[in-house]
């Protein structure tokens, strides 16, 4: 899956109209007509994972699928192609924060770094020069 390419404010743009300019009952068809998805975190079973779906909030699939790590803060790159976001593993003192890259239908997950519980929200930069395994 691809998310559309567009700037993001576009997208939330197109969506807010949507949204402000329709009834209730048109704003679930106006949704499901556009090409964009949602990526968010979800607390499921005792665990935060990452899940995506439609504009209109149809086709949720769960990307992650961890039962012994907590994924949240998701950030989709600029082209639309990957997902990178931070992942809890352990608890309390113990915990371990590591970044993540993976494509946006859940495969090809590759840990970018394990630096510790105090990692920011991961983002993807705009640079040219970025290595392709990243």
């Amino acid at each position: 899956m691809m998310i559309q390419k567009t700037s993001l404010s576009f997208a939330l743009s197109a969506l807010f109209t949507i949204c402000v300019e329709s009834s209730a009952e048109t704003v679930k068809e106006r949704l499901a007509a556009t090409p964009y998805h949602l990526v968010y975190e979800k607390y499921a079973d005792n665990n935060w994972e990452l899940f995506v779906s439609k504009a209109d909030g149809t086709g949720e699939r769960n990307l992650t699928n961890t039962s012994d790590q907590h994924e949240l803060y998701p950030q989709v790159s600029p082209d639309g192609k990957r997902l990178c976001f931070v992942s809890d593993k352990g608890s309390g003192r113990n915990t371990v924060r590591s970044v993540y890259v993976m494509n946006m239908d859940g495969s090809d997950r590759k840990s970018a770094s394990h630096v510790g519980p105090t990692t920011a929200i991961p983002s993807f930069t705009c640079r040219r020069n970025i290595p392709n395994g990243m």
